[in-house]
């Protein structure tokens, strides 16, 4: 096989190879995709359908409401657990 064969082929397999592992920043492509938007692009020409960029944008704005409502969770005390005589648990649908 000539040099530039093999070369050729570990070029192929390094972009399969990155492909196979690349991720998006749902974050930040939902930044992009609305700013597409906003500007009135033809967002049929960037090979997202409608439904993913509405699902993306929809979704990031769904995480931040979580993230915001995680965030006014108050911490748990730290100690020992304690459980007394008469306490009732109900893991649903039992009772102990």
């Amino acid at each position: 096989m000539s040099n530039f064969g093999r070369k050729s082929r570990l070029v192929k397999n390094t972009e399969r190879v990155a492909v196979e592992k690349a991720g998006w920043d749902g974050e930040l492509l939902a930044i992009e995709l609305q700013g597409l938007i906003d500007l009135d692009f033809d967002m049929e020409v960037i090979g997202f359908s409608m439904a993913e960029i509405d699902l993306t944008i929809d979704g990031q704005k769904e995480k931040k409401k979580l993230d915001t409502a995680l965030d006014a969770v108050r911490p748990i005390k730290s100690g020992p657990a304690v459980t007394r005589s008469g306490d009732l648990w109900l893991p649903r649908p039992h009772r102990l």
